[in-house]
């Protein structure tokens, strides 16, 4: 019996292979734009004639009108065998062959496939090199990760009788279920280390990991992302909170851009009455008023997401304000020449198209 093999398909693979509608980032497959994703991996070799194969899995996170298809097939090599897989490779990695013709090369290849499951068992395969597509139909936002080919494919087979021992019969894919559930248990066992880095870990964690570091996270407001960027530098914003800093790094960890902020009580107090009055209407009437100003398109969630966030590291008794502007041509408003200033201009406005009521829209 061949030694057991494991096959990590990470990007080095991944990048020989041939990718449709996907885009590697890090270590997973992000979909693209379009309603068919496909990935194409060339030969993957046991170095073994009659080689048996066992599950391939992976994590997908898909859209719920998505169609994940799962395909594989395996041949052996003859005296010319390394000829005839450069051939196959060739011809499954070329972009110039139709996707219609290559599932058709596998269809005729006898190949096993799987609907909708994250797990192919590959027991009814047998051969030296083994060939693997990953087919996604429909369009959204997804990404694949966790690619794995196991040439065992489970655990618990050897440990019954020989008469049970039948490969690919209804005990053995039934005893597969279990080994399917005790080797990801296991690997999350070997990797339990990731668990407190904050990149990796499973996202119920990081609201624990909010909590310890004093981060109030009341339901699942933030993306993913900004939480993990949130959470990594929360012991960096708690050691300046209540400062000018701690407000300017905040929003910048939410937006991913810088922005402006305006201490009311920094203006010239001895400003003319008129500037005086523009001072007041703009950045409030109190020493205590802060306003945060972001160049970007007013929307209300993200207004309600960082309002919530910088209450808790804001300086205390001060008032904070956000405006979102973009270009502007009106005087006296949030208007800065070496920033979002214009020449005046007149267009038709319209409804739901975030036109704001500046004095240079006309209604028809």
């Amino acid at each position: 019996m061949a030694e057991p093999r494991n096959y990590t398909i990470g990007k080095n693979r991944i990048g020989k292979g041939s990718l449709t509608g996907l885009e590697r980032k890090k270590d997973c497959l992000v979909l693209t734009k379009g309603d068919r994703h496909t990935l194409f991996l060339p030969a993957i070799n046991s170095y073994e004639e009659n080689s048996m194969w066992g599950r391939f899995r992976l994590k997908a996170s898909l859209p719920p009108s998505c169609i994940l298809v799962l395909r594989a097939f395996a041949k052996d090599a003859q005296e010319t065998g390394q000829e005839k897989v450069c051939k196959v490779d060739e011809y499954l990695l070329n972009p110039g062959v139709s996707l219609e013709e290559k599932l058709t090369f596998f269809e005729n290849a006898d190949c096993v496939k799987s609907v909708n499951c994250q797990n192919l068992l590959l027991y009814d395969l047998s051969g030296q090199y083994l060939w693997l597509c990953v087919e996604i139909i429909g369009a959204g936002e997804g990404e694949l990760s966790g690619l794995y080919l196991e040439s065992l494919g489970d655990n618990f087979m050897q440990t019954f009788p020989e008469i049970y021992q039948e490969r690919g019969g209804f005990f053995h894919r039934y005893l597969s279920i279990f080994s399917s559930m005790y080797q990801e248990l296991q690997d999350k066992i070997d990797h339990v280390e990731d668990w407190l880095d904050v990149d990796k870990a499973p996202k119920p964690l990081l609201h624990l990991f909010a909590e310890w570091l004093g981060l109030e996270l009341e339901g699942e407001f933030l993306e993913e992302g900004v939480l993990r960027r949130l959470i990594t530098e929360a012991y960096g914003l708690n050691r300046i909170k209540g400062t000018r800093q701690a407000v300017i790094r905040l929003v910048e960890l939410v937006l991913g851009e810088q922005v402006i902020v305006v201490e009311r009580n920094l203006l010239n107090c001895h400003a003319e009455r008129e500037e005086m009055k523009l001072y007041n209407r703009l950045y409030g009437t109190s020493s205590q008023d802060i306003t945060v100003l972001i160049n970007r398109k007013s929307d209300e969630k993200l207004q309600a997401q960082l309002l919530y966030l910088l209450k808790q590291y804001k300086p205390v008794k001060s008032r904070m304000k956000l405006v979102f502007y973009r270009d502007c041509n009106s005087l006296d408003s949030y208007c800065f020449l070496d920033g979002n200033a214009r020449l005046g201009y007149l267009t038709g406005g319209l409804l739901d198209e975030n036109y704001s009521m500046d004095g240079s829209v006309i209604l028809e």
